[in-house]
């Protein structure tokens, strides 16, 4: 009770007075759905178990994933993590989300399944496609000495490097860490000088589907060698904002997202995200490839994490 008293006056201070109507609402949410310290664990492993391969572009085994080897040779590199990606096992509401990403796009596609544990955080996804060799250090030092110690694959990268994400800045000190490895940042105030649209997350934050389909006006250049990470934000439960103005699927009539207000939320959200995606698809240019992995399923507790499948998936498209 003293630790969860103390960490409400500290997180009142550093978001506001305001915003504390906000945040009292996502701290409830946050306890009620047991991730509220889901960015607190360090001991982050990813482990790739299995594969569904769609169009047949590669037999690697699932444990030999390498991003290294998908991207070798590609022009532009996008990769996406996806904030609570909700993978539901429900086949027509994953079939939904996917089609949306890929319907008349002209993409060859894959689809990887990889294991995950309630201690994979947003930082191991971002760990996981830079290097994949996780430790504590990644944390706490400049990301550039971290990925030179590790001997990671993407310190070799001879690309313009650009890190997106929805958020502050300050979140994870992640623009003091990783300035010194990426030639652009853009966080929430960035995004917002650029003229993408607010979705707030407890105080601030940039609508993901608005950065997608106006990429080009926020990077200098997104037509040649790019190696891009855009960490998304809508989708993190605790205080989900809506990005939609009408729902793609009514939801009180739909068995599995009336059973909790954030189903409905996360799947319209992510409708509204796919969309988007679709139509960045559509503009890539030969060898481009675009990679979106999920950091870990929506956490609920176990009586509605059911609904979700227990691998996540890691998405490839190429053209």
């Amino acid at each position: 009770t003293t630790l969860i008293f103390f960490f409400i006056i500290i997180s009142i201070s550093t978001i506001g007075i305001n915003n504390s109507s906000n945040y009292f609402t996502s701290f409830k949410n946050r306890l009620v759905h047991n991730s509220i310290l889901r960015n607190d664990n360090w001991f982050l492993i990813a482990n790739i178990s299995g594969i569904e391969n769609e169009n047949q572009i590669n037999n690697n085994l699932a444990q030999n994933f390498s991003i290294e080897d998908i991207v070798r040779g590609k022009k532009n590199i996008y990769i996406i993590i996806n904030e609570s990606y909700p993978n539901f096992k429900n086949k027509k509401l994953y079939n939904n989300l996917f089609n949306k990403i890929i319907d008349n796009s002209n993409v060859k596609h894959s689809i990887f399944k990889r294991e995950y544990s309630n201690e994979f955080t947003t930082l191991a996804a971002e760990e996981f496609v830079l290097c994949n060799k996780f430790t504590k250090s990644f944390m706490e030092i400049d990301l550039k000495e971290y990925l030179i110690n590790k001997k990671c694959w993407s310190n070799k990268i001879k690309k313009s490097k650009i890190f997106i994400h929805s958020y502050k800045k300050d979140f994870f000190n992640r623009y003091d860490r990783y300035n010194s490895f990426f030639d652009e940042l853009y966080f929430n105030k960035e995004l917002k000088i650029n003229g993408i649209k607010e979705c707030p997350w407890n105080d601030v934050g940039s609508c993901d589907y608005d950065i997608l389909n106006n990429l080009s006006n926020v990077i200098q250049d997104t037509k040649n060698h790019n190696f891009v990470i855009f960490l998304t934000l809508n989708n993190h439960l605790g205080l989900i904002y809506k990005t939609y103005d009408k729902e793609f699927l009514n939801c009180k009539k739909n068995k599995i997202l009336k059973i909790n207000s954030d189903f409905c939320l996360l799947y319209n959200n992510q409708i509204k995200f796919n969309l988007a995606l679709n139509n960045f698809l559509k503009q890539m240019q030969k060898d481009d490839i675009l990679i979106m992995l999920s950091d870990t399923p929506p956490m609920f507790k176990k009586n509605l994490k059911k609904y979700f499948n227990e691998k996540t998936d890691i998405y490839v498209f190429e053209k």
